[in-house]
């Protein structure tokens, strides 16, 4: 089976109203032959509609059975059932008596946005146009922000092939001569102007969308095949001539070889658009080049932007790096032996494990990320890409892209397929001896390591993992990664609630906004009022609303405790003691603490390549 999947949806009633009226006109107006046709009509796919500017006739197949996906479209059958009545498909076949079909076309949208649906017949000019006007399109003035929904329907809506490309539905499908191609297109308000075509050499071998239909309006399309060793080009098409972007929507189309991206499109204007690149088939040794990087960055900001709900946005960004550190936090040299592994970043985690709650959902079966990897990264390991991955959420979600981290990536981390027991190893969020002995004695980081680390917090939820709320302001808020997670430590009134509970938290008694014993650990010797179950609150002044707490303020670290190191690292992020704009304290020291956690109990390391060649030759 394919990973296209049909959904169809029932005509509405006025939809067929309108057919039966146009029916009974064509009936008194037209040859009986050409009204009986109109058994044939149902009502348009939503956003699907015939080019306005180069009439196309559509015939029926007349085969009846489903595409084998599994085997090569020269053996396969390109057709698929119909079913009158749904809205899935839209067609007209005229009597043979008649030496030309009728089509649907849709009319440039008008001023009022309703475009004008109308039967034009090209049989003798004896014969009436009927026209109809369709639903009215509305809400639509600001196309940018319209979300884009990805197509499920059966591949042949999408493009047509012949002998020299294989359909797959991963990468790990192409034969070791063949180069994994996936093709991504966004379409905007007028996808009927879009049309695209593979060509090697002369000749087609891909090309979309198939003939007499149309791509629907702001969808977004994958299409995934195998293609021999070969020089390509991509043709693009926009009858239009004002491209996919940014007119009417944010059209894109891209196309990697391999995970490699050769083709991204911009927001120029173009009638036909060529990119040429070269397929070469993967040398059996992995390899993580520049242009793979990037184009995992380029893919995790398409899964981020086509979330529309900010929660779950926060939660995506957060737990993908939360993903990549609990990966490394696992790590323990002492327990190096026969008997177990000092495990690290090694593309594992316990899933059952109450630590590890809430990355169920970034990393499973179905979840984006996963399918992600598998469909276009499963050539390097689980482990590396889980470290690019939160690499491309941290560049794309710091001030102005500020903190890069590509520079100092470095990949050839192995995976293992069980790592039993690595949640165990996870700092608990009950206090700074759990931060001081997973990160200083283990990992054998410093102190301003661990605290760079910990304002990772600034992205994301801790519902997941049992606390409720952002360790920063509002949902939005926590889609930014800077140094606010230290201002709100510093600079808020925080006191503790659910005392001796494991998930005891800190609150301000502002919104949902919440701190863990290991984050208010960092400033505030709080360790004897957590044990003695002992209140206080970070100041004392009316913002403390709890009354118990307000009668004691929790004492912060003097210059003599062991733990000062870790107040001043905390005062380091800030930038100062006043309030301002600086991120860059906080990035320089994440980006050097980031390095180290990712590669701790690493060898044999490598810096990214410009191409396979280059490393292997």
């Amino acid at each position: 089976m394919s990973n296209f999947q049909a959904q169809e949806t029932p005509v509405p009633q006025s939809h067929k109203l309108r057919n039966i009226i146009v029916c009974v006109s064509a009936t008194v107006l037209l040859s009986a032959a050409v009204a009986a046709t109109c058994s044939f009509l149902g009502a348009n796919r939503p956003g699907e509609e015939t080019n306005a500017d180069s009439p196309t006739s559509v015939s029926v197949p007349s085969s009846k059975e489903e595409i084998d996906f599994s085997m090569s479209p020269s053996a396969s059958r390109l057709s698929s059932p119909r079913e009158v009545g749904k809205i899935s498909r839209l067609r007209s076949q005229v009597p043979s008596a008649y030496p030309t079909s009728s089509s649907w076309e849709v009319d440039k949208i008008a001023d009022d946005r309703t475009p004008q649906l109308e039967l034009r017949s090209q049989a003798p000019s004896v014969y009436p146009t009927f026209s109809k006007n369709v639903t009215k399109i509305t809400g639509e003035e600001d196309y940018d922000n319209i979300e884009t929904s990805l197509f499920e329907g059966p591949l042949t809506e999408f493009l047509v092939t012949n002998e020299l490309a294989r359909v797959t539905s991963q990468n790990n499908g192409c034969a070791s001569n063949e180069g994994y191609w996936r093709f991504e297109l966004k379409t905007d308000a007028k996808s009927w102007q879009t049309s695209w075509a593979l060509v090697k050499g002369s000749q087609a071998i891909a090309s979309g969308p198939p003939a007499g239909k149309n791509f629907a309006r702001r969808t977004r399309y994958i299409g995934r095949m195998c293609l021999e060793a070969g020089r390509y080009t991509l043709q693009m098409k926009d009858q239009g001539g004002d491209g996919l972007c940014c007119k009417w929507g944010q059209g894109a189309f891209s196309a990697s070889i391999d995970g490699n991206l050769v083709v991204q499109s911009d927001d120029s204007d173009y009638r036909v658009k060529e990119f040429s690149f070269d397929v070469n088939p993967p040398s059996d040794e992995s390899c993580f080049t520049v242009s793979t990087y990037d184009s995992i960055d380029n893919d995790i900001a398409k899964i981020k932007n086509d979330i529309g709900n900010g929660k779950t946005r926060s939660h995506f960004l957060g737990g993908i790096v939360r993903l990549a550190a609990h990966d490394f936090m696992d790590f323990d040299p002492h327990k190096s032996s026969h008997k177990s592994s000092p495990m690290g970043p090694d593309g594992c985690f316990d899933a059952n494990h109450p630590d590890n709650n809430g990355l169920e959902t970034i990393w499973c079966p179905t979840c984006e990320l996963t399918l992600l990897y598998e469909e276009t990264y499963s050539h390097i390991s689980r482990a590396d890409f889980w470290v690019a991955s939160a690499n491309a959420v941290i560049r794309q979600t710091s001030v102005d892209n500020a903190l890069d981290l590509r520079d100092t990536f470095l990949w050839g981390r192995k995976d293992v397929d069980s790592c039993e027991g690595s949640g165990d190893r996870l700092p608990k969020a009950t206090g700074c001896d759990e931060t001081e002995e997973v990160f200083l004695r283990r990992m054998g980081l410093e102190w301003r390591d661990a605290v760079a680390l910990m304002g990772a917090h600034t992205l994301g939820r801790g519902d997941f993992s049992g606390h409720n709320g952002n360790w920063v302001g509002t949902d939005e808020d926590a889609q930014v990664f800077d140094k606010t997670y230290y201002d709100e430590i510093f600079n808020s009134v925080w006191w503790p609630i659910k005392m001796g509970q494991p998930t005891q938290d800190w609150i301000t008694g502002r919104g949902n906004s919440l701190m863990l014993n290991t984050d208010i650990c960092l400033v505030f010797d709080i360790e004897d009022d957590i044990d003695g179950e002992i209140p206080c609150c970070t100041k004392t002044n009316s913002e403390c609303l709890e009354q118990e707490s307000r009668k004691r303020k929790c004492p912060m670290y003097s210059r003599m405790h062991s733990r000062f190191e870790a107040r001043e690292a905390v005062q380091e992020m800030l930038g100062g003691s006043h309030p301002h704009n600086k991120n860059m304290p906080f990035y320089n020291a994440f980006a050097e603490a980031w390095r180290k956690a990712t590669t701790v109990g690493q060898e044999d390391l490598s810096a990214l390549a410009e191409s396979c060649d280059s490393l292997f030759n």
